[in-house]
């Protein structure tokens, strides 16, 4: 006989590997910037436009909104990775200002607009986990 916390045990462990699984499958999905449900199909039609429904499963991405989730989430990550190797490299290089200003431009705004639509599936990917019924129509 099993006693009930060893239940409550195995009940949690399996909970949280759905909730990894199905977490790493959402952020896969946006990384490749395809439909959260199926990630058969593309998820944009312009740069940042999304598509009215996924060409695949049918899915509805009319009420997906992201807002500004992808630009605060990139300005936090894209700070705290780039900014402290920008600042080392500088105190240990002898460039002068200009062409700081200039490469690490170039840097920031590449990594900027190459994470932009990842990051933005992401936002749809995790509206679509948590809030399903936005997703209906």
């Amino acid at each position: 006989m099993v006693s009930k916390g060893l239940k409550r045990f195995l009940s949690a462990s399996v909970w949280v590997k759905w909730l990894m699984l199905s977490l790493t499958q959402i952020l896969g999905r946006a990384v490749l910037c395809r439909c959260p449900r199926c990630a058969k199909a593309g998820l944009f039609k312009g740069f940042l436009t999304l598509v009215p429904a996924c060409a695949a499963c049918g899915l509805s991405l009319r009420g997906a909104d992201s807002g500004d989730g992808p630009a605060v989430l990139l300005t936090f990550a894209l700070g705290f990775f780039l900014i402290p190797p920008i600042l080392v490299f500088a105190l240990h290089s002898d460039w002068p200002m200009w062409r700081h200003g200039i490469v690490w431009s170039a840097v920031i705004l590449g990594a900027t607009l190459g994470s932009v639509r990842p990051a933005k599936a992401l936002m749809v990917g995790l509206q679509y986990r948590t809030k399903p019924e936005m997703f209906e129509g």
